[in-house]
């Protein structure tokens, strides 16, 4: 009858259980590591998981160019541009016009400031 599940000597000084305590703890270390590598894994992906919406680049400034690329597909809009070059020229044209037109004034009362001081000449009758 077998009877190995109560232990016990063979005759030669050997555990009757012990090939298969071996067997089973050889098992159990098996076991254990597929365990550890199973919780390594899951504790990676846990973590992967519940930080994926956090900035991985917290202490890193992120700097992006101002134009885009010359082979991109995005059209070029100018007309903001062109309206503001537009109103510039136009304000100097004004200013050039206001200008133009108080040096003509000045002009007139240049003129009519010489044409007082010889009447008052020819009046005094110093010619």
């Amino acid at each position: 009858m077998n009877e190995r599940w109560k232990g016990g000597n063979d005759g030669k000084g050997n555990f009757v259980g012990d090939h298969y305590t071996a067997y089973q703890s050889r098992i159990a270390e098996k076991v254990d590591k597929e365990d550890e590598e199973r919780d390594s894994e899951m504790d990676k992906f846990e973590a992967e998981f519940n930080f994926k919406h956090e900035d991985k680049d917290a202490g890193y400034l992120k700097t992006f160019p101002r134009q885009a690329p010359e082979d991109s597909m995005r059209r070029i809009d100018d007309t903001r541009k062109l309206q503001r070059e537009k109103a510039k020229e136009r304000k100097e044209e004004e200013k050039q016009k206001k200008k133009d037109e108080i040096n003509r004034l000045k002009a007139l009362k240049r003129d009519e400031i010489i044409y007082k001081l010889k009447k008052a000449e020819f009046l005094a009758g110093n010619m």
